[in-house]
């Protein structure tokens, strides 16, 4: 199974993506925005993005992958520091399936994609820290 983390934050990509790799043995393509994203061969098991990112923002990345066949059902979690009441909600309405906020705990995170990869619970025990 692939992933796609999208995230300005180099330093996010890399907790996120290690996370998903030796959690649940995701092979993890990483951008640093949604032009980027978009440019990523597929097709992807999950994407995780956050919406503030300096060029463009994450809703117009969920708008492009709903809209395409090829990733209309790719699940994807958005985790973002937006502190708005209405941001998780207008993320949903966007295409986006989970919202997470910034920061996070790992055992939060991997409860959230076992869930949304309908995995079983034993599946992705948060790692222990290096």
């Amino acid at each position: 199974m692939r992933a796609l983390v999208v995230d300005d934050s180099s330093t996010i990509r890399e907790i996120v993506g290690t996370v998903l790799e030796r959690s649940f043995g995701l092979e993890i393509a990483e951008a640093a925005n949604p032009a980027q994203a978009l440019r990523r061969p597929g097709p992807f098991d999950l994407v995780v993005t956050d919406l503030v990112m300096p060029e463009e923002h994450g809703f117009s990345l969920i708008r492009e992958l709903r809209r395409q066949p090829e990733t209309c059902t790719v699940p994807i979690l958005v985790i973002s520091v937006e502190v708005h009441p209405d941001v998780p909600e207008r993320a949903v309405r966007a295409g986006a399936d989970r919202f997470l906020g910034k920061p996070f705990r790992l055992d939060q995170l991997t409860a959230v994609v076992r869930e949304m990869l309908d995995l079983p619970p034993e599946a992705g025990q948060t790692p222990e820290p290096r």
